[in-house]
């Protein structure tokens, strides 16, 4: 009889557990799944991208170089370049990711116009916290993709071909570059305290550029 007792107690105690685990189940569950708002959902309809760009800009070269710097021919170049590094295939989560294009068009507007992430929200329809991971994404693809092509490692002959051209150029003996730096403001990293505060009262970090004789960039060294 006392042993029965014991049984139920044990009993009672774990379907207790069990009932508190699936509460919190239900309450993690509950807070993923948060309700997308109106305006995201629209975005094929009213987004920037499939308004402007494909409706209008793509047919007009000249407002096109306005709206991105680049030009049509330029845009695909570097699309072709970056295209399998930040596509996202369709799955049964999202059944029709943003495109590699769009998430280009995001990155190269946000770099010709310093425009906010909140305005780009807004005019592209997608959420401020995924434009964010998109800038990531497309920043380092063009990063590794595009330094090696724009800003080549030197070879021993570019080295004495620049250095020839240093002193015949600018009076300069045995020089294969000219580094000079600035600081680029940033927004104060969290828990970083005065770490990256410069003394000219704000918040940067170091970026430090080396040109050759003919003033075009050869490395670019960032101090964080």
């Amino acid at each position: 009889m006392l042993l029965s007792k014991k049984k139920k107690v044990l009993l009672h105690m774990l379907l207790e557990e069990v009932d508190e685990e699936e509460m919190i189940i239900k309450h993690i569950l509950c807070n993923k799944t948060k309700k997308v708002h109106e305006m995201f959902r629209a975005r094929k309809m009213e987004g920037f991208f499939n308004i402007l760009i494909e409706k209008h800009l793509y047919r007009d070269d000249r407002k096109f170089r306005e709206f991105f710097r680049l030009s049509w021919d330029q845009f695909n170049y570097v699309l072709n370049l970056i295209e399998d590094d930040i596509k996202m295939n369709p799955c049964n989560r999202v059944g029709e990711p943003i495109t590699a294009a769009e998430k280009l068009a995001i990155t190269l507007r946000f770099m010709a116009t310093g425009e906010s992430l909140r305005s780009l929200a807004f005019s592209f329809r997608i959420s401020q916290s995924y434009i964010t991971r998109i800038l990531q994404l497309v920043f380092k693809s063009l990063s590794s993709r595009l330094t090696p092509i724009l800003i080549p490692s030197p070879s021993k002959e570019d080295l004495l071909r620049i250095s020839a051209e240093f002193w015949t150029r600018w009076n300069f003996p045995n020089c294969v570059g000219a580094i000079d730096g600035k600081h680029i403001r940033i927004f104060c990293p969290r828990k970083t305290g005065s770490l990256f505060f410069n003394y000219k009262d704000f918040f940067s970090i170091v970026l430090l550029a080396i040109t050759t004789q003919r003033c075009s960039v050869a490395r670019l060294v960032r101090f964080d």
